[in-house]
């Protein structure tokens, strides 16, 4: 199955919709060090000069650390992630398996939204091991207790992933 641009294009439009759509009675989406969540997301891809084969697939576990982190009001948490991608390229397919640790700073800007940026660590584990440092930045959408919509970009597997989640 082969992910295009306008796929995700429509599928960004899709959700920002819905959560425009959804009742405005809900409760802010707050992360604090009591905090911890689950997700899952599917990323648009990308490797110079390959062609992807299977989205980039993301699980995200993340707890909170400390409240009033550098600002009142700000969370620190930290968070481990495993990717999965495949892709087509010159000498046939590569299925790709890594993995990160890192910080987030949550913070927060608009109601039922919790805003983060983070930095880490990555490893890729297949299918040759390397490290090196992953950036990102996301937002979770609160839908109905305990469920979110979530999107991510940054640098690591995948410029920009979209999925769902839940508070645990």
């Amino acid at each position: 199955m082969k992910f295009t641009p306008r796929f995700w294009t429509v599928a960004a439009l899709t959700a920002f919709a819905l959560s425009a759509s959804l009742p405005t009675s809900l409760s802010a989406q707050t992360f604090d060090a009591s905090s911890r969540a689950a997700q899952v997301m599917l990323g648009t891809g990308g490797r110079l000069g390959s062609t992807l084969a299977t989205p980039p697939l993301s699980i995200l576990l993340e707890r909170g650390t400390a409240n009033d982190f550098l600002k009142p009001g700000w969370t620190l948490g930290t968070s481990l992630a495993l990717y999965s991608s495949g892709y087509k390229n010159t000498t046939g397919y590569t299925q790709y398996l890594s993995g990160s640790a890192r910080f987030n700073v949550h913070f927060p800007i608009w109601d039922r939204w919790d805003t983060y940026a983070g930095l880490g660590l990555g490893v890729s584990l297949s299918p040759s091991w390397n490290a090196g440092l992953v950036a990102n930045i996301g937002a979770r959408y609160a839908l109905s207790d305990p469920f979110y919509l979530a999107f991510e970009g940054g640098y690591g597997n995948s410029w920009l992933n979209v999925g769902l989640g839940a508070r645990l």
